[in-house]
């Protein structure tokens, strides 16, 4: 059966090619059944892609609102609610990131303006975005293991004074500078090899323009330094296996610490007495929070977090899977 195709992208053509229907077909896989739930999985994340900015700026006002209760001086009073508190701010900063591509994505270009790959200033500041993005995904998400895990400690030892810090905001206030710092770094190592270079590629004017004669434009690319490159002796790929074992953390850290949590809460409310029935209901509130950010970190980060380890094997010209 003969189809007409034509190449997505050079640095795709040994693997994917797309046809008349706008589906992905791979030399390298025969299997029916595999090429359509590849090219479910594409056409999905295109749709959600263009439509997550809807849910990105409900969340931002649901965010802004809950930020201010939790910086009010009564709910700065405990670690758990100082630590919702950076869990606030890093979600803040996800969903404007969301919306400030959709803004950059949706702008309207004159063939006559100068295009985006030629503005070094601009592309510096998007390569912040995407960096500073990262972390405070991974802040998020590592912030929430942080409230399951003060949460079952607090409870599996509840008389013993070396977890009676944990109570404290100064706690909350460490945990969320020690995380913010580990995030940074493992971005430090992803991102920081890259360089921005002449890409050797100028950009030229339509004539209608009125732009000088023999006028052009450098464009610049992000490469990635000597060193760093696959063939050396630090390979990309170790920097690339961190960040994805690090968004895979959570994923499966909380579930564990949520099933203690909650085996610790019932363990404990057969001990107590029906005075401290109120101090339990508050308790299970927790849990249930702790519960949600369990499912949504699973859904969010884990995905994620496996493909960018599994990239690490794969031949980048296949890297559009």
């Amino acid at each position: 059966m003969d189809n007409t195709t034509e190449p997505v992208d050079d640095d795709y053509t040994d693997y994917s090619y797309v046809d008349s229907g706008s589906h992905y077909q791979f030399q390298k896989v025969n299997d029916p059944l595999t090429c359509f739930f590849v090219n479910l999985l594409y056409n999905s994340a295109l749709f959600l892609g263009k439509i997550r900015f809807i849910p990105a700026f409900f969340g931002l006002i649901v965010n802004v609102f809950h930020l201010i209760i939790l910086t009010r001086k009564l709910m700065r009073t405990s670690c758990i609610n100082v630590i919702m508190i950076g869990i606030s701010i890093a979600d803040l900063r996800n969903l404007s990131y969301v919306l400030y591509r959709k803004w950059i994505m949706e702008r309207e270009y004159d063939k006559c303006d100068l295009p985006d790959s030629t503005n070094y200033t601009f592309l510096m500041i998007e390569h912040w975005a995407q960096m500073t993005n990262e972390v405070t995904r991974r802040v998020s998400a590592m912030l929430g293991v942080m409230i399951a895990l003060v949460r079952t400690l607090v409870l599996k030892y509840p008389f013993n004074s070396r977890f009676e810090s944990l109570h404290t905001p100064g706690f909350g206030i460490k945990s969320i500078v020690f995380i913010s710092i580990l995030s940074s770094m493992i971005n430090i190592l992803y991102w920081g090899p890259s360089i921005l270079v002449d890409g050797n590629a100028n950009w030229f004017p339509p004539e209608e323009c009125g732009y000088p004669k023999d006028f052009s434009a450098p464009r610049y690319q992000y490469e990635t330094m000597e060193i760093f490159r696959i063939d050396s002796l630090v390979p990309m790929q170790m920097f690339q296996a961190a960040g994805g074992i690090s968004k895979m953390i959570p994923a499966v850290a909380l579930p564990i610490l949520t099933g203690m949590l909650v085996k610790d809460i019932r363990a404990s409310q057969k001990s107590r007495a029906t005075l401290v029935s109120q101090r339990t209901d508050k308790s299970d509130q927790t849990t249930k929070m702790i519960t949600l950010m369990t499912v949504t970190s699973m859904i969010s980060e884990g995905p994620l977090g496996v493909l960018e380890f599994m990239l690490m094997f794969t031949p980048g010209s296949m890297r559009l899977l």
